[in-house]
């Protein structure tokens, strides 16, 4: 298994890259989340794969 999903606790395959499974989302430090396979990185951009503890 490549990743886990926020869906269910089944491990998953690769991902679509194109926005689909939605199951590549990252949580920028500051601001709301975003599609790691659809987003284009910017310098400074400071990300984490898992939700920060003030993430509904």
């Amino acid at each position: 298994a490549l990743r886990k999903s926020e869906f269910g606790p089944e491990p998953r395959a690769g991902f679509c890259l194109m926005g689909a499974c939605q199951d590549c989302w990252v949580w920028q430090e500051e601001g709301p989340r975003l599609r790691a396979c659809t987003t284009p990185i910017d310098e400074g951009m400071r990300l984490r794969t898992t939700p920060p503890e003030s993430w509904p």
